[in-house]
């Protein structure tokens, strides 16, 4: 099952195979040549975190891709939340996928019943950014009210003196 090409991560390791997981049919498992010669199996979406650009073209160098490895054609893992909006039909995720370049939006309900922890930690994360949005924000209208607080005079010799309301 291994690609036409090794596929070399920098200074790290080369992808040499690939095999379903033992646990979700659905998901890969990669084989790994570490720099001193050791292999080992790593789940997929390890690979991507790492180096997706490596995991893609070792996808391209195999005999009808991933999707020709797929047991499900259809079937795909979220690999991360990217983004959200909202539609009139409900709220939507730009999901990026596991194995695959391709982002989609898709309703939250739905990535929230394949993956709770997923959406869960996403919700989390961007209510940190909203917070720390916010304490920035704060510190800016407090550095403009300090600045408006401040009258700059004149005085009759022509200089000037900053002075407090």
């Amino acid at each position: 099952m291994a690609g036409k090409l090794e596929h070399t991560l920098p200074n790290v390791y080369s992808i040499t195979g690939h095999r379903r997981d033992a646990d979700v049919e659905t998901l890969f498992q990669l084989r790994i040549e570490g720099k001193d010669g050791r292999q080992a199996w790593v789940p997929e979406s390890a690979v991507q975190e790492d180096s997706e650009m490596a995991l893609f073209a070792y996808w391209d160098s195999v005999a009808d891709g991933r999707l020709g490895a797929m047991a499900h054609k259809d079937l795909w893992h979220p690999f991360r939340i990217e983004g959200h909006r909202k539609t009139h039909r409900g709220g939507q995720l730009l999901v990026y996928w596991v194995g695959s370049p391709d982002r989609s939006w898709q309703y939250e309900r739905v990535i929230r019943k394949a993956d709770p922890k997923l959406v869960k930690d996403y919700r989390v994360s961007v209510r940190q950014h909203q917070k720390q949005d916010q304490i920035i924000l704060s510190a800016r209208q407090s550095a403009r009210r300090r600045q408006r607080n401040r009258k700059i005079c004149q005085n009759r010799a022509g200089s000037t003196r900053i002075t407090k309301k």
